[in-house]
C-alpha cells in the first residue's frame, strides 16, 4: 500500500511519522479557528498521528514575554507532541534575561522564531543579533518568516543571515514565497539552510521543483497549523507525485536529522 492509499483510507499514517516544524497555538484576532486552544490542537495531533508540532503561540506576536510563558505551559501540558520556538519581538527583547530564561527550559524550547515584518524590522536588525549569535554558538534552529521581494525578510536579508551565522539551522519560513528560484539557489549555496513547505503548497509545482533541483534532504514539512489543516497539507504533498521515499524524508526524516543536532538537553524523541 502506498502512503497516498493509506492516508486516503485512514486519514493518518501508521507506516510513516509526521513532524510539523511550523505551527502556532491559541486564538488570533479577526479569524475563527475550529482547533485553536492547545488541548483541541493536541487532540488533533493525536487523531492525525502527528508525532511532533514545533510551534510558537500567537501571543508572542504581540507580547513576547506573555507568549513565551504560554509556550512553557502548553509544552509542559503536552510534552509528547509539542515543542516551542522562543518568539522574539525586537522592541521588547532583553537578550541577557531572555536567553537565561530560554536556558531554563530545555525541555520546551528548540530554537527561536522571528516574524520581522510584523514588527517592521529586518531579520538583520541589531536587536535580533544576540539571538542569532547564541543560536550560532549552540547550533540551534531559527525559524524566520521569509517572503520573496520583502525588504525585511527577503532574498538579500536571508542570504546575509545564512552567511553570517553558518552554524544556525536556518529554516526559511515559507521558503521565500514566490522567489522560488532564489530560495533554491540560497539553499544550494548554504548547507545550514532549509526549505519550509508552509504556504508553499498554494502553488502547484513548487514542491516538485524543489525536489527536481536535488534538495529533497533539505525540505521540511510545515503547515502553520491551526491556520491550515493536516488533511489538506499532507494530501498536497502526497498528490505531488514525488514518490513515497521522498515524502517520508519531507514528513519526518529531514526534521529528525535537524533535531538530532540539538544540544543533548534539548533533543526530542520522535515516537
Amino acid at each position: 500500500m502506498t502512503l497516498r492509499e493509506e492516508y486516503r483510507d485512514k486519514g493518518f499514517f501508521s507506516s510513516c511519522k509526521v513532524v510539523d516544524v511550523h505551527g502556532h497555538a491559541g486564538p488570533f484576532y479577526g479569524i475563527f479557528f475550529p482547533l485553536a486552544d492547545p488541548s483541541s490542537m493536541a487532540e488533533e495531533l493525536e487523531r492525525r498521528h502527528i508525532a511532533l508540532l514545533m510551534m510558537c503561540p500567537h501571543l508572542t506576536l504581540f507580547d513576547s514575554a506573555v507568549g513565551n510563558r504560554a509556550a512553557v505551559e502548553i509544552v509542559r501540558n503536552h510534552p509528547e507532541r509539542m515543542r516551542a520556538y522562543w518568539g522574539i519581538i525586537p522592541e521588547y527583547a532583553r537578550p541577557e534575561q531572555d536567553l537565561r530564561e530560554f536556558e531554563r527550559h530545555p525541555d520546551v524550547f528548540v530554537g527561536f522564531k522571528m516574524l520581522a515584518p510584523y514588527h517592521m524590522r529586518t531579520i538583520t536588525d541589531r536587536r535580533y543579533a544576540p539571538f542569532w549569535e547564541y543560536a550560532n554558538s549552540m547550533g540551534l534552529p531559527v525559524l524566520a518568516h521569509t517572503w520573496g521581494g520583502s525588504g525585511q525578510c527577503g532574498e538579500r536579508q536571508v542570504e546575509e543571515c545564512a552567511r553570517r551565522y553558518p552554524n544556525v539551522r536556518f529554516i526559511l519560513g515559507h521558503s521565500l514565497h514566490s522567489a522560488w528560484d532564489e530560495a533554491v539557489r540560497i539553499v544550494r549555496d548554504y548547507p545550514n539552510t532549509y526549505l519550509d513547505l508552509c504556504a508553499v503548497m498554494d502553488e502547484r509545482g513548487i514542491l516538485e521543483q524543489f525536489v527536481s533541483e536535488g534538495l529533497e534532504d533539505r525540505i521540511l514539512f510545515g503547515t502553520d497549523f491551526p491556520w491550515f489543516g493536516y488533511p489538506y497539507y499532507i494530501g498536497a504533498v502526497l498528490d505531488s507525485g514525488i514518490g513515497d521515499s521522498v515524502c517520508e524524508k519531507i514528513f519526518w526524516r529531514n526534521a529528525c536529522s535537524l533535531l538530532a543536532g540539538l544540544p543533548a538537553n534539548r533533543r526530542v524523541e520522535i515516537l
